[in-house]
Formats: structure tokens, C-alpha cells, sequence
């Protein structure tokens, strides 16, 4: 089984995106690919970095992996 060394897609959940959006912006000298007011996704070199406005009140960090190999 071959697996990539590679992460796709890192997703950051956020109580307060609007703030956050403001702090990436100019601590990341990345460009903009898609924004709206929940979500805001940079583009990047093989992985996207996607910041998501939490509807929770409180945020529990999630373990999750996500492999990518061409024969699954």
C-alpha cells in the first residue's frame, strides 16, 4: 500500500473568525483562494489551510487523519 507523504487540508475551527481572519492575513504572506463570512481558505503549496467560524460554545479539538492512497 502506497501512502503519500502529505497533509491535504488543515482545518482550524475558530470562536471568533473575523478576528482571526485579520491576524492570518498579516502573520501569513499567503493569497486568498475563498472567503465568506464563516470560512477562509488560503492558497497554498499541497495544503490548504481552511480557517471555519465554530457554532459552538465551547471548541473540542478533534483527532482526525485523512490518508490518501490510490488504493482504498
Amino acid at each position: 500500500m502506497l501512502i503519500k507523504n502529505r497533509i491535504n487540508t488543515c482545518f482550524i475551527h475558530l470562536k471568533d473568525l473575523k478576528k482571526a481572519k485579520e491576524w492570518y492575513k498579516t502573520v501569513f504572506p499567503f493569497e486568498v483562494s475563498s472567503e465568506s463570512d464563516d470560512f477562509l481558505m488560503f492558497k497554498m503549496e499541497g495544503t490548504e489551510l481552511i480557517l471555519l467560524q465554530s457554532h459552538h460554545k465551547d471548541i473540542t479539538p478533534l483527532k482526525r487523519l485523512k490518508i490518501l492512497t490510490p488504493n482504498l
